[in-house]
């Protein structure tokens, strides 16, 4: 459009050609059509060629115009350069010596043409690969399922929230990574953590797991939401198990100072959903998110320590100890389990 203006005021008012316009619009019309599907880009191209060389095959005169001359073909640059003087009413076709300036206006609109679609192209480029670098920036704070929500909007202020009725929940902490912040610089310890949490990125997402988000020395994973699947209880406990693991071998390869787990499990309903205006996140909420917390901070250093319910569901692929009760409340009490890994 910004090239488009400028012709077409070269045409009409400078050059006087009132009908040259109409073949830059078809110019951009194609070059339109390419920064919506790039890859119709070679197509179009092609069939731009092809339409100009049929124009000047026929010498201006096409069997569906038989009563008139191609005119708006009368190239501006022609007669603002004298190649030849024009009558602005005659086509050049009309010209005895019309073939040479046939050539140089095929040459001349081929030319321009490629020139506006390459830019073109460039510009869509240019713009899809800016949309993908933000996408990738979205789906790592959001999940793709929701990110698609998000963009499919059609207000911005359209709350996205869900009920889901069987989300397994992951709470892990790092057990004495408090004791670390006096004595490694500030540098060593975010490096620490980002080494550990890496690891865990990676684990999360070889189980197709969702994590939802960190909290300072804690991790908090979500299995089933937004996207439900049938084995998301069992994927959250091999990641665990796998997470622990990771752990341990970032200790023992001297890689990080010494740090211990500690994993809490529940399974049940909850409520997830978007919120805040700036710095917005993916969160859960309910009874669930809370008693997995709770299993959590009332688990054992090294340790995986789940909910009753986890363990009758889990009970035959694997091996639980029974830990007894454990408070998760005022006045509320529940039962707890060890998940027994073998080493």
């Amino acid at each position: 459009m910004i090239l488009y203006v400028p012709l077409f005021t070269f045409n009409c008012l400078i050059i006087g050609d009132k009908h040259g316009y109409l073949t830059y619009s078809y110019i951009f019309l194609l070059g339109s059509v390419i920064t919506i599907r790039e890859k119709y880009a070679p197509i179009l191209v092609a069939v731009f060629v092809a339409t100009l060389s049929i124009i000047f095959a026929f010498q201006g005169n096409l069997p569906f115009f038989p009563e008139t001359k191609l005119s708006f073909f009368a190239d501006p640059f022609v007669k603002l350069f004298n190649y030849r003087p024009l009558d602005p009413n005659i086509s050049i076709f009309d010209y005895d010596s019309a073939t040479p300036i046939t050539t140089w206006m095929f040459n001349n609109y081929l030319v321009v043409g490629i020139a506006i679609f390459t830019t073109l192209l460039a510009y869509k480029i240019q713009l899809r690969n800016a949309r993908e670098e933000i996408y990738s920036l979205l789906t790592n704070m959001l999940p793709p399922s929701i990110v698609a929500r998000m963009s499919a909007r059609t207000h911005p202020d359209e709350i996205i929230a869900d009920g889901h009725d069987d989300v397994s929940l992951l709470m892990a902490d790092l057990v004495g990574s408090t004791s670390l912040s006096v004595r490694l610089t500030p540098q060593e310890l975010v490096s620490t953590l980002n080494r550990i949490f890496a690891e865990f990125d990676d684990i999360v997402d070889k189980y197709g797991l969702e994590k939802i988000k960190t909290m300072g020395d804690g991790y908090f994973v979500a299995g089933g939401a937004p996207d439900f699947r049938e084995d998301h209880l069992e994927n959250m406990i091999d990641c665990a198990i796998a997470m622990r693991k990771a752990l341990g071998e970032l200790v023992s390869s001297g890689t990080i100072p010494k740090i211990e787990l500690r994993i809490g499990i529940h399974a049940g309903q909850v409520v997830a959903g978007v919120i805040g205006k700036r710095k917005f996140a993916y969160d859960l909420w309910g009874y669930a998110v809370n008693l997995a917390s709770r299993m959590e901070h009332t688990g054992i250093s090294g340790e995986i320590q789940v909910s009753e319910e986890v363990c009758k569901r889990m009970i035959g692929k694997y091996r639980f100890l029974e830990r007894g009760y454990v408070e998760v409340g005022k006045d509320d009490r529940v039962k707890a389990y060890i998940l027994i890994v073998e080493n």
